[in-house]
């Protein structure tokens, strides 16, 4: 009897242990074609802002050029974001952005783009 309570404490604390801990995904962008553009290696850092009650996602590049470069080769087609294997949006790129920072929108929870948020500043 004292070794089952035992054996079913520890199995808690190990549940417990598991349930605590962030799970970080990986982060990608991807084109059309399933081409990996950038990955959570390529960003400086990454925050949530609030705009007219949606949430968008702010990626700092490493590289200044790279957002540039980017928007650039990949003018009015979409790139995919992913975590892990998921998608959780895919922005047209209207613009050329001429700066190290790009702004993600699109379709994700508000924990997704945390989950991004912080799997890119882990």
């Amino acid at each position: 009897m004292k070794f089952a309570v035992s054996a079913i404490m520890a199995l808690l604390v190990m549940v417990g242990c598991q349930n605590s801990a962030q799970s970080f995904e990986e982060v990608s962008l991807k084109n059309e074609q399933g081409e990996v553009l950038a990955t959570a290696e390529d960003f400086a850092g990454a925050s949530l802002n609030e705009r007219e009650g949606d949430t968008l996602i702010t990626v700092k590049f490493e590289d200044e050029s790279k957002a540039k470069e980017l928007t650039e080769r990949h003018l009015g087609e979409t790139i995919s974001v992913y975590l892990s294997e998921e998608v959780v949006s895919s922005p047209a790129i209207q613009t050329v952005i001429d700066s190290r920072s790009l702004e993600i929108n699109g379709d994700y929870t508000k924990e997704e783009a945390e989950l991004f948020v912080d799997s890119v500043n882990q």
